[in-house]
């Protein structure tokens, strides 16, 4: 491997001028206008590198195309220019749409070492391809944002996700991290299953997670409706209740993280960083008024007994059990409240 990362820049170049026609034509272009934007000596933008100073024309050949481009070659140096010639769009060569005889004639003139004619067509053929290339890239959402960064794209995806004040955007780690799920969350009703899925996928918890629903919990009875003997809610059996709390199962559930090690464990502790990720991606999924709660689900030999000193499991109610070496409980289940 290189010893930074600019020389190993330099090498996918190198790589793509010696082996060009392994690369096809849109990989090949976006190698090119990558380099250039990491080179700080250009002073002109990415569409402008695309439409001055990289010169496309077809290759100049009646045989059967193997691949997208079959050379590639730089011109210049300051400032950077390159040629690629293409096997396919051309006004001449196989994929021409005019009648075979112009491209006979131009090989023809090819073989008397002239390219009048070919420097002429080609005038039309540079502006052909980038044009091409931008059709190509205008609806693959990856390449708009993260290569073009493009805002009014940016900008849209963060309208379907809810997101377009910048203010609540502010609110919000990463914001970048959910785009990738925006088809999720304009799908009404939010579902378990969708949750799962943005879960396993942004955390890296493929087929751990699991959702378990109608979780029993108290609430707190509204004074209103406390049972007042002769005023409010004091049919037996109807709508009085003793007490000033009830069960209830309609307002909770559970996050399951299955088959987890220390690793995970210590990681999603309601102090660390990804805690507050999970919590700030459920409320944000969730659109209903629902609390939840995080279980841990890990075997007994992944944890340690708790000791004087051990700073790593010492969280009292977190990652601390009572128990020996030689009476580890089988399973462990820690649950971390995201109230």
């Amino acid at each position: 491997m290189a010893a930074e990362d600019r020389e190993h820049k330099f090498e996918i170049i190198e790589k793509l001028i010696a082996k060009s026609s392994s690369f096809s034509f849109a990989q090949s272009v976006r190698l090119l206008l990558h380099h250039v934007s990491l080179n700080g000596k250009n002073d002109f933008s990415r569409n402008d590198f695309l439409e001055n100073q990289i010169r496309i024309r077809p290759e100049l050949s009646l045989r059967f195309p193997g691949t997208d481009i079959t050379k590639i070659e730089k011109l210049k140096d300051e400032p950077l220019q390159y040629l690629i010639t293409a096997t396919f769009l051309g006004l001449y060569g196989t994929s021409s749409p005019l009648p075979t005889f112009y491209t006979e004639d131009l090989i023809e003139e090819l073989n008397n070492e002239q390219s009048i004619k070919r420097d002429f067509i080609d005038i039309k053929n540079y502006s052909i391809y980038p044009l091409f290339f931008k059709i190509w890239g205008k609806y693959r959402l990856f390449y708009k944002i993260c290569e073009e960064n493009d805002e009014a794209v940016i900008n849209m995806i963060y309208c379907l996700l809810g997101l377009e004040n910048k203010q609540l955007r502010d609110q919000i780690y990463n914001t970048e991290k959910y785009f990738r799920y925006a088809g999720l969350t304009i799908q009404f009703p939010r579902s378990a299953e969708g949750l799962i899925s943005i879960i396993e996928d942004c955390f890296n918890l493929k087929n751990q997670i699991r959702i378990n629903q109608c979780i029993l919990r108290k609430v707190s009875i509204p004074d209103d409706q406390h049972s007042l003997l002769g005023i409010s809610s004091c049919a037996l059996g109807q709508d009085s209740v003793i007490g000033v709390v009830i069960n209830d199962i309609m307002g909770k559930f559970q996050i399951m993280i299955t088959d987890a090690n220390a690793d995970i464990l210590h990681m999603f502790l309601p102090d660390q960083k990804l805690f507050l990720e999970l919590k700030q991606m459920v409320d944000f999924y969730v659109n209903q008024p629902l609390d939840w709660e995080l279980a841990i689900e890990l075997e007994g030999k992944n944890i340690e007994t708790t000791q004087p000193g051990n700073k790593k499991w010492s969280n009292l109610g977190w990652n601390t059990w009572l128990a020996s070496e030689n009476n580890v409980p089988h399973k462990v289940e820690p649950i971390f409240s995201a109230i």
